[in-house]
């Protein structure tokens, strides 16, 4: 492998000899860490077929870079290292585990943003969450949450195109619904996807108890709802959860995806089964923190400890399964 940095001039290419030389002995100072971590790795029960020969490979890398140095000639540096080894093709099941843990990060990624979002929201709004939807003057559901948060994700101008006096399926506002931010398409999902997985909990017991029930215009207003809207709000702020925002859902995986724009999101009933929860994944399902944070849960995480999580007063601790 060789490398050919070109510069302006000759004073410039030897400013530039010192640069690439003292990234040449970082790169020395961090590099048996590398090699560590795969020996390691190797020693593991998880460890791939791929491993070894990827350890023997990183050695020999570590070897031939002890005596590689940038040289320059007039106005440009060359840098120019060669090992010999053998490294297998990867196997269908490593392009799969690769394909699995990309997805998995924009996964965590999305998520990340949305929570981010609320919180972003509660800073303008007197530490209010978000509506879980906006409604007209006689509290009809017309748009979601994740509508009114367009502005918190970079698509304040997808948000300018919405009349927010008019339902998710106004002539108008369908016309929308084929434009869903990358943030709420699921993974792998189809570019033309419309619908979302990425949906709040709402009814008793949840962050958004009231749902259903439009607050007044005025209180509505305070929360960041357009004059003259009425809004379903959350009985909490950031700062009075009783269970605390790292012991409280904000944000789940649904199962079913719902249309991005729709008011909908996944209904709780203490007093009934819990919602399916998950899409992505076979074992697990992605879960955002009112404190912001992220996180997957197995889906062999017991009732009582889901549905602990799920209730922001229920004044218990979370044990050790969640």
């Amino acid at each position: 492998m060789q490398i050919k940095a070109e510069f302006p001039d000759e004073d410039a290419a030897k400013e530039g000899e010192k640069a690439i030389s003292a990234g040449l002995g970082l790169l020395n100072f961090a590099f048996p860490d590398g090699v560590k971590s795969l020996e390691a790795r190797c020693r593991s029960p998880d460890r791939q077929p791929a491993d070894g020969p990827h350890r023997e490979a990183a050695k020999e890398l570590q070897e031939a870079l002890t005596s590689v140095k940038a040289t320059r000639e007039g106005s440009s540096v060359s840098v120019a290292v060669a090992v010999k080894t053998e490294v297998p093709e990867l196997t269908a099941a490593d392009l799969n585990n690769l394909k699995l843990a990309g997805l998995r990060s924009q996964h965590q990624n999305n998520a990340k943003q949305i929570t981010i979002s609320f919180h972003n929201w509660a800073s303008t709004y007197q530490d209010r969450w978000p509506p879980a939807a906006i409604c007209d003057k006689d509290g009809k559901p017309l748009l979601s949450w994740r509508v009114m948060i367009l502005p918190y994700i970079d698509e304040r101008a997808l948000f300018r195109e919405f009349k927010l006096d008019e339902a998710w399926g106004s002539p108008h506002n369908i016309k929308l619904l084929e434009r869903m931010p990358k943030t709420y398409r699921l993974p792998g999902a189809d570019a033309k996807e419309t619908k979302t997985h990425y949906q709040i909990l709402v009814g008793r017991n949840t962050l958004y108890p009231d749902y259903g029930k439009a607050a007044d215009a005025a209180t509505s207003a305070r929360s960041g709802v357009p004059a003259g809207l009425r809004a379903m709000l959350a009985t909490y702020s950031v700062g009075n959860i009783p269970d605390g925002t790292s012991n409280t859902i904000l944000l789940i995986e649904a199962s079913n995806g719902v249309p991005w724009s729709k008011p909908e999101d996944v209904m709780y009933d203490a007093q009934k089964p819990l919602p399916k929860f998950g899409k992505l994944l076979p074992d697990r399902f992605l879960v955002g923190l009112a404190d912001g944070s992220v996180r997957f849960v197995s889906k062999k995480v017991s009732d009582k400890t889901l549905r602990m999580a799920i209730d922001p007063a229920d004044g218990e601790i979370l044990p050790s399964d969640w």
